[in-house]
């Protein structure tokens, strides 16, 4: 319940288009993994999931999941991969070399695009390292909205079987 991709986010989706998954679903299933429940997508056991967009391209391309069978009803706006942060008290010349090292690891001699990943382990072609904070507000506030009470709710009616 606190993964971002294939739990807060999609509740948040479905809170934005009025369904309320506890009251509304007939039946929840809590997976546990984003191959869980493409899995359950892939065998039929569920009839919508959430997942990240990535999970599921690496599972068609595995051939674990047929995409002429499986609909995508929607994709989020790119989520921000989380931080990575460094202490305030580093001296300013040293966090400006950590920025401009990340910045241009992509054009480092010997660095291939394969060499450079982000969360999870997943490719990405360069880092950000002047993303302002200020690009995590609205994914946070949307995912802010999933609160405690959400969760709980999700939690009792996956446990009523």
């Amino acid at each position: 319940v606190n993964s971002t991709s294939s739990f807060l986010y999609p509740v948040a989706m479905l809170m934005d288009a009025g369904i309320d998954p506890a009251r509304d679903m007939k039946q929840i299933i809590l997976a546990g993994s984003h191959a869980n429940v493409i899995t359950a997508l892939a065998e039929g056991r569920v009839d919508i999931g959430g997942a990240s967009f990535d999970s599921f391209e690496k599972a068609v391309k595995a051939g674990s999941i047929d995409p002429a069978k499986v609909r995508v009803l929607a994709k989020s706006e790119p989520i921000p991969y989380p931080p990575i942060a460094m202490h305030p008290a580093l001296p300013s010349k040293v966090q400006q070399q950590l920025k401009g090292a990340f910045n241009s690891v992509h054009e480092t001699p010997g660095i291939t695009p394969d060499q450079i990943r982000g969360y999870g382990g997943h490719k990405v072609d360069r880092y950000d390292a002047n993303f302002p904070e200020s690009g995590m507000d609205a994914p946070a506030k949307k995912m802010t909205r999933v609160n405690d009470q959400v969760k709980a709710a999700i939690i009792k009616k996956a446990s009523d079987r």
